[in-house]
């Protein structure tokens, strides 16, 4: 008992003890550095698989639909005659290249209808058209039979499918009827294709779009039986399928990712149609950490994407094991900095005894690690309360962005569908209809708002210098916004301070036109009643703007913030979730594009006032409208009636749409759904005075198009029109020919303006 003792006061055991435990708290801290690292890993690694399993099933639901498209060419194609050859279909196959544009198909082939007293007639036939080996099975006696008559590439497996009776297999039988039956585009189930037979038999799927006869009406179902000629059949292996899906450009960046990709909805081994397991880097292991389903529709017929992201074997260079690791060793050392510092302190009280030395400072050392280390404490605290508070900014963001663009888009696809209700009264149409193209334009103001910050942050916003009437773009906004400020019981004012010689400066009118709107519109948003004020004045060299309104106020500890990317002032508050959050951003890029800056006085409460200031360069005004207008309705006067007209464009609203703003301009219109067509109806008529072009089109597009016309027809005046609005496509497009563009969504003003600009007569 006394040497346990005696154990327990040794000094040297104290020490130890002591150290032990700084050792120990260290671990501890380390334990939870190491926790949080390891569940921002996680979050990270949760993300990556959201963001790379949305960009697959793009990717899937991109290449079908183009594979739909195409396939409904080739129906149009063999409906556009009754003595479509082989060679014909060919010739038409390799002009298409469809080979070199769209990866992942097996065959395409055309499906023909042969009734049971016409099958020995037309076996004689195709013999002397394919070859003498042609004949139609299996040869069970049907009263209709479904044969594959052409296909290519007529090489390899395909030439096994020559004569098969697709409609012996149910599943195939299923699809050829409700394609027919509907005159869309539908895709099988699980099927395994004639052409296999290998050990190398893969899943795979036909598409089939119907071939009617020409001039037969096939406006109901019975009418669509009636008509039915036979149906364009691509066939594909999955795994080709998919492979065409990922060789797409930057799909390597989620190549990590397991897919597993089943018929329906069904999860089961019967269901899976592919598994790129097999695919996979060497360093997954079998267990799963993070899990993610999406489907995937085509008219009616649903696939389910199941992503699959492994765990990875541990890293010596992974956060979380860093932090692990690092964490260990630095409490080690501290545990033994410590011991040594005891034992140090003890050796110099016994050596004080004997040379009387202080030592306090000894005390003070000790004291200031301490406040260090609560002061790292702090610090951490203080970084993990900002990271919470950017990933609610995030979320909070993301959901915003999501509401905004599934609101208007669920309105105008529902109330689309309302529309096809033959017996829906005129008042019902057109009330739909304005809910419809007040969604539309909500919807494009999220995108705008997207691809405005998008250009600034890439650097390819441009500012365009011109004269500017301060007075207009303020009676413009006022006008713009005095109904819905009405309706809500605001009193909208304008107060305008410049003399008559100051109203008009050198600035870029879209940009202050733009930052005018988002001002008023966020205090529309955050105002019941009361009044919202528009003002300008001249302060030195500037002209000083600003929206005063009545509304709710912002807090003082957001206002710094409300100008950032993705921030509003309240995200709590649900008025503030409606809309892009981007407004505030564009303004204050735009303004600082001008030379100025932005800034807001506000009391919570008590409303607020947004000030912006640009630069001027003062101008005496002169009133250049009236004489433009004058002078653009007599050039339209002029050119009434008097054009020949060639419209390309592949979507037929936008086609209709462009055909009635150039109608009163035309004597004839002639329309093309591609740049082939487009070259080979230029070719029989030199008279054409103007082309439309759409640039992005199937077969051939508009930059080839143009460069083909320009070998043979140098005069012609060629008006592109693109959605593509990024810096160096105007150049492009004119480098290969077109005189002008113009950007979708097209403005008729704007059109009528360019043809003007372009055509003399």
């Amino acid at each position: 008992m006394k040497r346990i003792l005696e154990t327990s006061t040794d000094p040297k055991v104290k020490n130890f003890l002591k150290s032990l435990g700084v050792f120990i708290l260290g671990l501890i801290f380390t334990a939870i550095l190491a926790f949080y690292a390891k569940k921002n890993h996680d979050e990270h690694n949760k993300q990556q698989l959201e963001i790379g399993a949305i960009d697959i099933k793009f990717r899937i639901q991109s290449m079908l639909s183009s594979h739909v498209q195409f396939s409904q060419s080739c129906a149009s194609f063999f409906m556009s005659s009754d003595t479509i050859t082989k060679d014909n279909w060919k010739d038409f196959v390799e002009k298409s290249k469809i080979a070199e544009n769209l990866k992942g198909f097996q065959g395409i082939a055309f499906v023909m209808i042969v009734s049971n007293n016409q099958r020995e007639n037309h076996i004689q036939r195709f013999k002397e058209v394919i070859s003498n080996d042609y004949t139609v099975f299996p040869s069970d006696i049907e009263e209709v039979y479904t044969p594959i008559v052409y296909i290519e590439p007529l090489q390899d497996r395909n030439i096994k499918a020559l004569g098969y009776n697709i409609s012996t297999n149910p599943l195939m039988r299923k699809a050829i009827e409700k394609a027919r039956d509907s005159n869309k585009t539908i895709l099988t189930d699980k099927v395994t294709l004639i052409q296999e037979g290998t050990p190398n038999t893969s899943p795979g799927f036909v598409m089939y779009s119907p071939i009617y006869e020409k001039n037969l009406l096939i406006n109901t179902v019975n009418e669509r039986r009636f008509a039915i000629k036979g149906w364009a059949a691509s066939s594909f292996r999955m795994v080709n399928f998919m492979k065409g899906v990922n060789d797409q450009a930057n799909s390597e960046d989620h190549n990590q990712l397991q897919l597993k990709v089943y018929d329906g909805d069904n999860i089961s081994s019967e269901s899976l149609l592919y598994d790129s397991k097999n695919n996979l880097n060497n360093n997954y292991v079998e267990s799963n950490s993070n899990m993610l389903v999406l489907p995937v529709d085509l008219n009616g017929k649903k696939w389910t994407l199941q992503f699959i992201q492994p765990k990875i074997t541990p890293s010596f260079v992974s956060m979380p094991f860093i932090a692990l690791i690092g964490g260990i060793v630095i409490s080690f050392l501290s545990s033994l900095l410590i011991f040594f510092l005891i034992n140090t302190t003890t050796f110099a009280k016994r050596m004080a005894k004997k040379l009387t030395i202080d030592l306090s400072d000894k005390n003070n050392e000790l004291v200031t690690i301490n406040e260090m280390l609560k002061e790292s404490h702090s610090e951490l605290n203080i970084a993990k309360e900002k990271a919470e508070e950017s990933n609610r900014l995030k979320s909070a963001f993301l959901a915003n962005m999501s509401h905004e663009i599934r609101t208007p888009m669920n309105a105008i696809l529902g109330f689309s569908e309302l529309l096809e209700q033959p017996e829906l009264a005129v008042e019902k149409k057109n009330k739909y209809l304005e809910i419809i193209k007040k969604s539309g334009r909500r919807l494009l103001t999220v995108i705008n708002d997207i691809v405005d910050i998008s250009k600034v942050e890439a650097g390819q916003m441009e500012v365009f210098i011109s004269d500017v009437n301060i007075a207009e773009q303020l009676n413009e906004v006022h006008a713009f916004f005095n109904p819905e400020s009405t309706r809500k019981g605001i009193s909208l004012v304008i107060k305008n301070s410049l003399s008559s010689n100051e109203i008009t400066i050198k600035s870029d009118s879209h940009k202050i036109n733009a930052i005018l709107v988002n001002l008023v519109k966020n205090a529309i948003k955050h105002c019941d009643k009361g009044t919202i004020e528009i003002g300008v004045e001249k302060k030195e060299q500037f002209l000083e703007f600003y929206v005063n309104d009545t509304g709710t106020g912002i807090a003082k500890d957001r206002q710094s913030a409300i100008f950032d990317r993705f921030v509003q002032a309240d995200i709590e508050d649900l008025r503030a979730l409606q809309g892009s959050g981007l407004g505030l951003s564009i303004s204050k890029a735009y303004v600082e594009m001008l030379g100025g800056g932005i800034w807001v006085e506000s009391e919570l409460g008590n409303g607020a006032t947004f000030y912006f200031t640009i630069p001027c360069e003062i101008k005496m005004a002169g009133d250049k409208t009236s004489v433009q207008n004058v002078i653009t309705n007599a050039k339209t006067e002029n050119l009434k009636n008097k054009l020949k007209v060639l419209v390309v464009e592949d979507d037929e609203s936008s086609e209709i749409f462009i055909s009635h703003v150039v109608g009163e301009l035309s004597k004839e219109i002639l329309k093309a759904r591609n740049g082939a067509e487009a070259v080979e109806i230029c070719r029989n008529n030199p008279d054409i005075d103007l082309v439309l072009m759409d640039v992005k089109m199937p077969v051939m597009d508009g930059h080839k198009a143009t460069t083909v016309i320009r070998q043979f027809n140098k005069d012609v005046i060629i008006i592109a029109q693109t959605a593509f609005a990024l810096l160096g496509n105007k150049e492009k497009l004119i480098e290969v020919g077109c005189n002008d563009y113009i950007t979708k969504p097209i403005d008729k003003d704007e059109l009528m303006e360019m043809i003007i600009k372009h055509v003399i007569i």
